[in-house]
C-alpha cells in the first residue's frame, strides 16, 4: 500500500510539473523549468521583445533565477543554431549584475540561466545550445528577444537651426502659419510659433522616404502652403491629421489617435514595427507651460529617442529642461499620440469633425453606437476605429500667452456608409464653428462649415449622410422642426417695444420686420434651421413717451395663423434729467386670461406689480428696482414672466 501511495504522489508531481511549469519552451524534448528574468542597463527584456541596444558597448546585465549555483550565457541566433557571445558564473544568490554584456550585431538573441554543480561541464551545455549536440542542463530558463537597428528620423525644425540647415529653416520659420494674423490664433501667426504639428508630420513623412509631395520638397513651408489651400487642411488653427496623409498622396496613412498619458505599450507597439510616432505634451510638462507636438523615434535602454521641432537639442524623453540650450524635459512621458504608418498610396475613407466652442460633440452611428461626450458629461467611445479628443497648439517661443481652450475633434477611419446623428451640446455661452471633412476612397474631400451660437443646455442636432465612395454626396444638415417663440416687452434702455426670439437650438434667432403699414406690423422670427414664427400686430403706435400695441395672431411656419384673444400692450414713462427712467407704467391685458399692471418709481426704486388672473383675486407684489413684464408665446398660447 505504501508503494502505491508513493507512485500516486510521484505521478501527481509529474502531472503538476507539466501543467504548471513556468515556461512552455521545449527544445529537443527538454523543457526549461526555471522562471528567470534579465535586464540590460535598466531595460527589462521580455520574451519576443525588440530592443534598440547600442552595438559592441559593454553594459550591465542583471540576472535573476530561483537560486542555487547558476551560470548565465548570452547567445545570438536560435537555440541549437546559435553562437555563444558571453557567459558568466553567477553564484548562488538568485540575482547578480555583470557589467560585461554586449551585442555584437543586430539580430535574434536569447539569454539562458542554468544550474551548475561540481562536475558540470559548461562547455557541453554551451555546445547543446549552439548546435543541439552536447548535454542539456538539468534545471534552466530562457528568454528570447531581438536587438534591432534604431529608427533614423531626420530632424526638421520650425525655428532657425541647423536642422536640416540654417538656410532652409530661415526660408520657412517666419512664414504665415495657416491664415496668419487673420486667423487670430492663440499660438501666434508664424510657423516658428505654431508649426510644431506640421513639422512633426514632415519628419515622419521623410522617414518613409517621402521627400517630394504635391510637386514640391517636403518641408514645413511647403506643407503649410498646401494645407492653407486644402479644404479643411487647417481647422481653427489646428492641422487636420487626415489631411496630412492626403498631402503625402497616402504614402503615409493615419493609423490612430490616443489621448492616454504615457501609453508606453502602444508606443512600443509602433516603434517595434519601425514606425515613429508624433507625441503630444500638455502644458506644464517639463515645466514648460505650452502644448507641443514632437516625434518619438527610438526605444532606448531606459527611455526613448526624441526629435523636437522647437527644442531641437532634446535627444531623449528623460532629459531636464534647459531653455537656453534648446532642451525641453518631458519627464520621460507624454500626453497622447498621433500615429501615422507607412501607406500604400490608396486613399483612406474618413470623417473628421472639429468644433471650436464652449461645447461638446456626440455622434451616433447607424448601429446606435456613440462617440463623444453627452449632455450628462459622460464620454462614449463605442464606434470602432474612432476617437474623440482635443487638440491645440501653443507658441513655444513664449511671445503669446498659453492656449485656454482646445478644439474638440471627432475622427472616424473607414466609417460605415449611412446616416449619423451629430449633437453640439452647449457647456457655456458663445459662438461656435463646426467643420466637417469627409474623405472618400477615391482621394476626394468634401468640407462643410457652420457657424452659430450656443449656451448651457442648448443642443443643436445635425444629420450626416456618409458615402465612402463619393465625398461630394456627403451632407450635413441641421435638424430642427420646432419653430421659435417670442418674448415681447418694453426695453428701458432703447425705450422701444422689443421682440426677442427664443428657440430650442438657436440662441439668438433672427428678427425681421416684413410689413409695417398704417394698419398693421408683421414681425418674423427665424431660427437657423429655417423655421419661422410671424407676429401680426395692429399698428404699433409710439408717441412721445408712450407705446400702444395690439397683438392679433401668431403663425408658425406655413401653418394657418392662430387668432389670439384681444391682447393689448401699453407703456408710459418719464425720464430724469440724466435720461434714466423716472417712472414707468406697464399694462398687458389678454382677454379672458390675465391682466397685469406694473408701476416703477425711481424715488422709491421699486416696482409694484398687480396680477389679475381669470376668476382669481388680484395679487400685489413689490420688487426692488425695475421689473420688466414680458409677454410670451408658446404654441399659440400667451403667458407672461418678469
Amino acid at each position: 500500500m505504501l508503494k502505491i501511495n508513493k507512485l500516486i504522489i510521484f505521478s501527481f508531481l509529474v502531472i503538476f510539473f507539466y501543467l504548471f511549469a513556468p515556461n512552455q519552451y521545449v527544445f529537443a524534448g527538454v523543457t526549461p523549468d526555471w522562471n528567470i528574468s534579465f535586464s540590460w542597463d535598466g531595460t527589462t527584456v521580455n520574451n519576443g521583445g525588440q530592443y534598440v541596444f547600442p552595438l559592441n558597448t559593454a553594459g550591465g546585465g542583471f540576472y535573476q533565477w530561483p537560486g542555487g549555483n547558476a551560470y548565465g550565457e548570452i547567445y545570438r541566433g536560435a537555440p541549437h543554431n546559435s553562437v555563444n557571445i558571453t557567459g558568466h558564473y553567477l553564484g548562488y544568490g538568485g540575482s547578480i549584475s555583470n557589467q560585461n554584456d554586449f551585442w555584437p550585431a543586430y539580430g535574434h538573441y536569447f539569454v539562458v540561466i542554468h544550474e551548475v554543480g561540481p562536475n558540470t561541464d559548461v562547455s557541453q551545455i554551451v555546445n547543446w545550445f549552439e548546435t543541439g549536440a552536447g548535454n542539456s542542463p538539468e534545471h534552466w530558463g530562457i528568454i528570447e528577444f531581438d536587438v534591432v537597428e534604431s529608427i533614423e528620423v531626420p530632424l526638421y525644425t520650425q525655428v532657425i537651426s541647423q536642422y536640416p540647415s540654417e538656410i532652409a529653416t530661415e526660408s520657412w520659420f517666419d512664414l504665415d502659419y495657416a491664415e496668419g494674423l487673420a486667423g487670430n490664433y492663440k499660438c501666434g501667426s508664424k510657423i516658428r510659433q505654431c508649426g510644431c504639428a506640421i513639422t512633426s508630420i514632415v519628419m515622419v513623412a521623410r522617414y518613409y522616404d517621402i521627400t517630394e509631395a504635391q510637386g514640391q520638397d517636403v518641408n514645413p513651408g511647403e506643407i503649410n502652403e498646401w494645407l492653407r489651400d486644402e479644404p479643411g487642411g487647417y481647422i481653427n488653427g489646428d492641422v487636420n491629421w487626415i489631411a496630412g496623409a492626403r498631402y503625402a498622396d497616402w504614402r503615409i496613412a493615419y493609423a490612430k489617435t490616443d489621448k492616454s498619458i504615457n501609453n508606453y505599450t502602444l508606443l512600443d507597439q509602433y516603434l517595434n514595427q519601425d514606425s515613429p510616432v508624433i507625441a503630444k505634451a500638455n502644458s506644464g510638462r517639463g515645466g514648460i507651460y505650452r502644448q507641443h507636438f514632437f516625434v518619438i523615434d527610438n526605444r532606448l535602454a531606459s527611455t526613448y529617442g526624441v526629435k523636437d521641432p522647437t527644442w531641437y537639442n532634446t535627444k531623449t524623453l528623460d532629459e531636464t529642461t534647459d531653455i537656453n540650450n534648446h532642451i525641453r524635459g518631458y519627464e520621460n512621458g507624454f500626453d497622447g499620440l498621433r500615429i501615422y504608418k507607412k501607406g500604400n498610396g490608396i486613399a483612406q475613407s474618413a470623417m473628421t469633425i472639429v468644433l471650436g466652442s464652449p461645447a461638446e460633440l456626440l455622434i451616433t452611428d447607424l448601429s446606435g453606437r456613440k462617440l463623444g461626450k453627452d449632455a450628462n458629461g459622460i464620454e462614449h467611445s463605442e464606434i470602432p476605429n474612432a476617437w474623440y479628443f482635443e487638440d491645440g497648439i501653443d507658441d513655444p517661443t513664449g511671445e503669446n500667452p498659453p492656449l485656454q481652450e482646445n478644439n474638440k475633434i471627432i475622427q472616424i477611419l473607414e466609417p460605415q456608409d449611412g446616416e449619423y446623428k451629430l449633437e453640439v451640446i452647449g457647456t457655456g455661452e458663445g459662438d461656435y464653428s463646426l467643420d466637417a471633412n469627409f474623405y472618400d476612397t477615391q482621394g476626394n474631400v468634401n468640407n462643410q462649415s457652420f457657424q452659430s451660437e450656443t449656451a448651457i443646455g442648448y443642443i443643436a442636432s445635425y444629420d450626416i449622410s456618409f458615402n465612402s465612395s463619393d465625398s461630394a454626396s456627403n451632407i450635413v444638415e441641421l435638424i430642427d422642426k420646432i419653430p421659435p417663440e417670442a418674448k415681447i416687452y418694453f426695453n428701458p434702455n432703447t425705450q422701444e417695444l422689443e421682440i426677442k426670439g427664443t428657440d430650442n437650438t438657436t440662441v439668438n434667432p433672427i428678427i425681421s420686420i416684413i410689413e409695417d403699414t398704417d394698419k398693421q406690423a408683421i414681425y418674423q422670427i427665424q431660427d437657423e434651421a429655417g423655421n419661422t414664427t410671424k407676429l401680426v400686430f395692429e399698428k404699433i403706435k409710439q408717441h412721445g413717451k408712450g407705446i400702444k400695441a395690439e397683438l392679433n395672431s401668431v403663425q408658425y411656419n406655413n401653418e394657418s395663423p392662430i387668432e389670439l384673444p384681444k391682447t393689448d400692450l401699453k407703456y408710459e414713462w418719464s425720464l430724469n434729467k440724466d435720461g434714466a427712467i423716472k417712472e414707468l407704467e406697464q399694462k398687458i391685458k389678454v382677454e379672458s386670461s390675465f391682466d397685469i399692471k406694473a408701476k416703477y418709481s425711481h424715488q422709491k426704486d421699486e416696482t409694484e406689480i398687480k396680477i389679475k388672473l381669470q376668476n382669481q383675486k388680484e395679487q400685489i407684489q413689490v420688487f426692488p428696482g425695475i421689473k420688466i413684464i414680458k409677454l410670451i408665446t408658446e404654441l399659440g398660447v400667451l403667458s407672461f414672466e418678469y
